[in-house]
């Protein structure tokens, strides 16, 4: 008995738990944005002759839609600041559930498909065109439907560049999705036309189908935050990197001038050793061996060869210039480079990243929000027909959303500290001062009060009774 109502006070507490889980504290609110997703209607071209209007519009509506909503105009112009509200995360997470995850893995999916196919036939067998007489045999029908693949998407960036030119080559993802949809693309036809790509062609190409791969995965939170704060990193280092290159490009001229006219043969490697007889332990020969001088055996005879070779100073070592003879030049440049280069300027490099990477860390969700908003306004204009942008439920006139009390509060702190940031410090310290001073002398003033009440009542142990002085008369002391 005891037992069974024990256990059925386990699962009712139990209950209650779980009950208590799916309930929190929340309101109700609403996007300030009336029509902020909305499209406006169709195009009309009754200005146009008939034929050339009905191009016009066609072209304007399906191929390159000219007309946005604001949501599209801001996720693919606007600036990074407005993805820290509140409510442009709602209005993402709002469309992001009601058809745009759907539509982007239709279009992952179909990406995979190519990768996994154009891989297949790169990396299983070393020449891809069959030999004279022979048929492509299994990767014929794999390359034709390899071949579709990037060609649809292909027709997808071009729609995206005549809508949006000049904001299409500022993106940095663009120059991907290009590269691994044309390199493919260019491998496939050659094979179809029975010319095998070059090894470097079909290298390349499986390099970059690679990256974007990783790279089409930014709609997701855990590899998108990722992606926006190395990007994030990337911007903020930009001008260290363009410093050492310089620095670099700077070395590598001064030491081509120093080395370019040694001899390969001067710096080849010799090798010399005797021949002796195991029967009698005698030296019957001398052998003397040298390296064969190869294109890259002074790699200071080229100017380009020599930007690698100094490149190669920051991490594989000095290999390109220990065969040559002692140089008091040479190894002063050495010293040099290796302290300013290697000591000072990566150290700086290092330690840059570690902070701008701290301090990407708070903006890094922002820039992810960015990023699938952009992913978005593209599903929106490209992947949708115009009368699904016009569909009601998709794109509502208002957007509710709920908000917990403790991102109501710490929204309302963030607001706070911004505005106290705003305020001048002069400002803050005067106020501060008059407020000290105030409160100083409210305290002499106390100091006081409490002084003369000490002085107006007798201490009860001081002869008798309290209320009552030495000659027995009363008295009554009114605080």
């Amino acid at each position: 008995m005891y037992r069974e109502s024990y256990g059925t006070r386990q699962k009712q507490r139990k209950q209650r738990l779980e009950d208590a889980k799916k309930t929190h504290p929340a309101k109700l609110c609403v996007v300030p944005w009336p029509d902020f997703c909305v499209y406006p209607p169709l195009l009309e071209d009754d200005h146009y002759p008939p034929l050339i209007g009905r191009f016009y519009r066609f072209w304007n509506i399906y191929i390159s839609p000219i007309q946005r909503s604001p949501f599209a105009d801001v996720a693919l112009n606007g600036t990074s600041e407005m993805f820290s509200e509140v409510v442009m995360e709602a209005v993402i997470k709002f469309k992001w559930d009601k058809f745009a995850q759907k539509l982007f893995l239709y279009n992952f999916g179909l990406y995979l498909i190519h990768a996994i196919l154009f891989n297949t036939i790169v990396s299983i067998e070393s020449q891809i065109v069959p030999s004279p007489g022979d048929k492509l045999g299994w990767k014929g029908p794999l390359l034709y439907i390899e071949t579709i693949i990037p060609m649809l998407f292909l027709i997808q960036e071009l729609r995206q560049m005549s809508g949006r030119w000049q904001n299409y080559w500022s993106s940095f993802f663009n120059y991907f999705d290009l590269a691994s949809f044309v390199l493919p693309l260019v491998c496939d036809l050659m094979v179809i036309v029975g010319k095998e790509p070059p090894h470097s062609l079909k290298s390349y190409a499986v390099l970059c189908v690679w990256i974007n791969t990783l790279l089409q995965a930014r709609a997701f939170a855990g590899p998108g935050k990722f992606i926006a704060i190395v990007i994030e990193i990337g911007k903020k280092i930009i001008t260290l990197f363009v410093t050492l290159f310089v620095f670099i490009l700077g070395f590598a001229n001064a030491l081509f001038v120093l080395l370019r006219d040694i001899q390969p043969l001067d710096i080849v490697q010799e090798y010399n050793g005797n021949i002796i007889d195991q029967n009698t332990g005698q030296i019957t020969a001398n052998v003397s061996l040298f390296q064969t001088p190869q294109e890259n055996t002074n790699m200071w005879e080229r100017f380009d060869y020599s930007i690698l070779a100094t490149y190669f100073f920051l991490g594989i070592g000095w290999d390109s210039v220990t065969t040559f003879n002692p140089d008091p030049a040479l190894y002063a440049m050495m010293v040099l480079f290796s302290f300013v280069a290697v000591i000072i300027l990566l150290n700086i490099l290092i330690g840059l990243i570690t902070e701008v990477f701290s301090g990407s860390l708070l903006v890094g969700r922002q820039a992810w929000l960015r990023q699938r908003a952009e992913l978005i306004a593209e599903l929106e204009l490209f992947m949708l027909s115009p009368s699904q942008r016009q569909h009601p439920d998709w794109f509502p006139h208002l957007i509710y959303y709920e908000a917990h009390l403790d991102t109501i509060n710490s929204w309302k702190r963030k607001l706070f500290m911004e505005e106290m940031g705003e305020l001048d410090a002069d400002f803050v310290r005067k106020e501060l001062k008059i407020v000290k001073d105030e409160l100083h002398d409210e305290l002499k003033e106390l100091k006081g009060m409490v002084g003369h009440i000490r002085l107006s009542v007798r201490n009860p142990f001081d002869g008798g009774n309290i209320g009552h002085d030495r000659s027995g008369r009363s008295s009554m002391v009114s605080v």
